[in-house]
């Protein structure tokens, strides 16, 4: 087989084999392993071009399962998390049958009762279904990202949908959004710990919308910082201005919801960790603009950015 058979632009026909194909490997998957197996993305057997770009996944010049393969394998943020057993996998576009099934292995593994299990896979199920329509986590999400496991050391699973690459320009969109995923993916197995307090998703005096400010704020830090570095060693973003400014726009968003409302107790937390990230402070600057200030190897530096919904 040759290379330039293996790196042409897919056909219609081939595009739907490679779906019945996925379908039927679902189909017949009666065991969780065989199911993460099917849903896992495929590992080549025959010799294939590496160094795969988002623009060959939306030319057709390669399957989006394999992209998420050698993209997230050259990632050490992967490697890391996986040696450290807070990732449970990666997944891609697995039905929501199949996330009920990965969610009902997890529940009854822990020795939760039926009901339980029946409502928490359901639950999850269609969390999942909703964030493919949800522009944050129209690329990736965490499962089963349920507040009952926050904190109880439960690896996750990082999935990707199907319809990723319609909304990532560049190889870099990806691994940032791949990132940010790793974040929750983190916080999900070992919980919040903010001063001597450890949040976890059952506690009486922390709220889910606590937890999912608190979690994107976390995320969007890491991912934030992370092109701030790029773009004062190369004088470049790494992402496009429109990203950049969504960005910007909703950490400003996520940082004001920390501090409005919430228990006493959230209160309390929210100044730990807005203290904590004390490198990264947010101003909004009217409906349109936003200005970070930053601070890298002890420098303050400001940006303003424009707002992008």
């Amino acid at each position: 087989m040759t290379e330039a058979y293996l790196n042409r632009k897919l056909s219609r026909r081939e595009f739907l084999g490679y779906a019945a194909k996925g379908a039927a490997s679902l189909a017949a998957a009666t065991t969780l392993g065989q199911l993460l197996a099917a849903c896992a993305p495929d590992e080549p057997t025959t010799p294939v071009k590496r160094g795969y770009t988002i623009s060959d996944v939306r030319a057709g010049f390669v399957r989006p399962d394999i992209y998420v393969t050698e993209t997230t394998a050259a990632m050490p943020e992967i490697r890391d998390k996986k040696q450290k057993g807070v990732l449970a996998g990666i997944l891609y576009n697995p039905a929501g049958s199949d996330i009920e099934q990965i969610t009902a292995g997890i529940f009854e593994g822990r020795g939760y009762a039926p009901d339980v299990i029946k409502d928490a896979s359901v639950l999850a199920m269609e969390a999942y279904k909703d964030s493919k329509n949800n522009y944050q986590h129209a690329v990736a999400t965490v499962v089963p990202g349920l507040n009952l496991l926050f904190g109880t050391r439960v690896p996750m699973y990082l999935v990707f949908h199907e319809s990723f690459a319609d909304y990532v320009e560049t190889d870099e969109e990806f691994r940032m959004h791949t990132r940010h995923e790793l974040r929750h993916v983190e916080d999900f197995y070992s919980g919040i710990i903010l001063g001597s307090r450890l949040i976890t998703g059952t506690q009486p005096d922390i709220t889910p919308e606590f937890i999912e400010n608190i979690g994107e704020l976390r995320a969007m830090h890491d991912t934030s910082m992370a092109m701030f570095r790029a773009f004062t060693a190369e004088g470049v973003l790494p992402v496009s201005p429109n990203v950049f400014g969504s960005e910007m726009g909703r950490y400003a968003d996520y940082w004001k919801n920390l501090t409005t409302g919430g228990t006493a107790t959230e209160r309390m937390l929210a100044d730990l960790q807005l203290a904590e990230f004390s490198d990264m402070i947010p101003e909004d600057l009217g409906i349109s603009e936003t200005k970070i200030t930053f601070v890298l190897e002890g420098k303050k530096q400001s940006l303003v950015v424009k707002r992008v919904e």
